[in-house]
């Protein structure tokens, strides 16, 4: 499990819902440009779109919801 630092100043918005993340939040992100996201709300997002919500390169998840570059 890979643990991303979000820091609270910087108010980081999930690229998916648009929302805060907060401190005890699941995070996951985009191999490619970083883009963070609630992990669920990133991974459901990319079994849909086969793509990252903001950068748009192709991307697939694993049956134990790893994200990997398609």
């Amino acid at each position: 499990k890979e643990i991303i630092r979000i820091s609270t100043a910087s108010k980081t918005k999930c690229a998916v819902c648009g929302k805060n993340i907060e401190i005890f939040d699941e995070v996951a992100g985009c191999p490619i440009c970083e883009a963070k996201a609630h992990k669920d709300h990133f991974t459901d997002w990319v079994r849909m779109k086969h793509a990252c919500p903001v950068c748009k390169k192709s991307l697939d998840v694993s049956g134990s919801g790893v994200v990997f570059i398609d």
